[in-house]
């Protein structure tokens, strides 16, 4: 499945409810421009496994630096949670 720009903006709405800014740009850092700490990125992906109804692995979770690493990592995830359920 691919991400719909409904979901993408979903996506950003979480992140930045999560991260608490009001605005961020696709390449910001987490930790070096917001001050992201390990249990704001947990928190971060419970609250997208909520939403889109998928399983995000461990491993993934130090992968969560920006904004374009969150959706593209949502997006294999939503595939992969797909593909499994077929």
């Amino acid at each position: 499945m691919m991400m719909t720009v409904e979901m993408k903006e979903k996506l950003k709405e979480l992140v930045a409810n999560t991260i608490e800014v009001d605005e961020f740009e696709e390449h910001d850092r987490f930790v070096e421009d917001f001050g992201v700490d390990s249990m704001m990125v947990l928190e971060l992906v419970a609250r997208i496994e909520k939403e889109f109804g998928v399983s995000i692995p461990d491993e993934y979770f130090a992968e969560f630096q920006t904004f374009a690493d969150v959706a593209l990592i949502t997006e294999k995830c939503m595939k992969e949670t797909e593909s499994a359920s077929l």
